[in-house]
């Protein structure tokens, strides 16, 4: 949502994407679930990174401008 919002501007929540893969190491991929805008469809697939940190989700999720 965090790396999306700001160039589809469009509000979408959790059961809009599914995680595909994931490893320990902290590497993930996912694939939107519906349509955000002509550019972001549905499947389109994102590679992230996550990591817990003192009880904390973070994430990364980095898209070309």
């Amino acid at each position: 949502f965090k790396a999306l919002y700001p160039i589809v501007q469009q509000r979408f929540y959790f059961e809009h994407a599914e995680v595909l893969e994931w490893s320990e190491g902290g590497d993930v991929r996912v694939r939107l679930l519906t349509d955000l805008s002509s550019e972001w469809r549905n499947g389109t697939e994102l590679d992230a990174q996550f990591g817990v940190m003192d009880g904390q989700l973070l994430s990364l999720v980095s898209i070309k401008a």
